[in-house]
């Protein structure tokens, strides 16, 4: 239920971007990720496709260090499928973030 409203939402805000033009990037933003200077957290679960897992493996590899989690039992959505969990991770993130 909670992501068909979460669809169901996306739908509705981009129903009007049939005339945003769409521009190629040169150099693509997957041969920049180098470049990221931010703190970078990467959630991915082991239930989910594995093009995500291997994406998500990319951006670990790539971005200066960024950080992976892989969750067992989850597939796309962890935050959704584990909401508590995801939240205690992101405080802790966080809180290693600012200090």
């Amino acid at each position: 239920e909670l992501v068909a409203r979460m669809q169901r939402r996306a739908f509705e805000l981009s129903g009007g971007w049939d005339d945003v033009e769409e521009l190629e990037l040169d150099p693509p933003a997957l041969d920049r990720l180098v470049e990221l200077t931010v703190p970078t957290l990467i959630l991915d679960g082991d239930l989910d496709l594995d093009a995500i897992s291997q994406t998500a493996a990319r951006l670990a590899e790539q971005v200066p260090g960024a950080r992976r989690i892989s969750w067992p039992d989850v597939a796309h959505l962890p935050s959704l499928e584990r909401p508590a969990d995801f939240l205690a991770l992101l405080l802790d993130w966080l809180a290693e973030q600012a200090g």
